[in-house]
Formats: C-alpha cells, sequence, structure tokens
C-alpha cells in the first residue's frame, strides 16, 4: 500500500476557519491558538446532506420490513411519513 498525498487545500481551509474568530482568540503568531481554531473551525462544518449531531437521541434506528401497501400509504402523504409510520406504531402500542 502506498501513501496517498493530501489534497486538501490546508492555506485555504486555515483561512476560512480564521474569518470568524475574535482576533484576542487565535493571534496569527500563535499557532497553538490557531490550530485549535481551525480544528473547532473544521468539526463545526459538514457537507452538504450530512447530519449534525442530535441535541437530544430520543430515536434509534433500525430496519424493518412493510408491505407495500403500508408504504405507499404513508409515502403518498408526503414529506414526515417515517414520523406518521412512528406515530401509528405509538398509537398502536399504547405508548
Amino acid at each position: 500500500m502506498t501513501a496517498r498525498s493530501s489534497k486538501t487545500d490546508w492555506a485555504r481551509l486555515k483561512r476560512e476557519a480564521l474569518k470568524g474568530i475574535e482576533p484576542d482568540m487565535a493571534h496569527p503568531d500563535d499557532a497553538e491558538a490557531s490550530d485549535r481554531s481551525i480544528a473547532t473551525a473544521m468539526a463545526a462544518k459538514r457537507r452538504r446532506g450530512q447530519r449534525g449531531p442530535q441535541k437530544t437521541p430520543t430515536k434509534q434506528s433500525v430496519n424493518i420490513r412493510l408491505s407495500q401497501e403500508v408504504l405507499e400509504h404513508f409515502k403518498a402523504t408526503g414529506p414526515g411519513w417515517q414520523t406518521r409510520i412512528d406515530n401509528a406504531l405509538k398509537k398502536a402500542a399504547g405508548v
């Protein structure tokens, strides 16, 4: 296995990370503060379509097999169909 060179434009990332930071938080001569600021900014930035961490994770991801008719019925009602299935199951379970 060979090592690959990074295609990341680190200079651009550093410039972007430092844009919104207060001057006293990351002085250009303070490499440690700059590195912390970059790490914080990169951790907070996420790609399009990527979901951030839940504030209060209350649901658990599971796989379930449903009949085609049930799936078509709920999907036909538009966005939020998974939540409506969850609500119907809660009602049926008496929760």
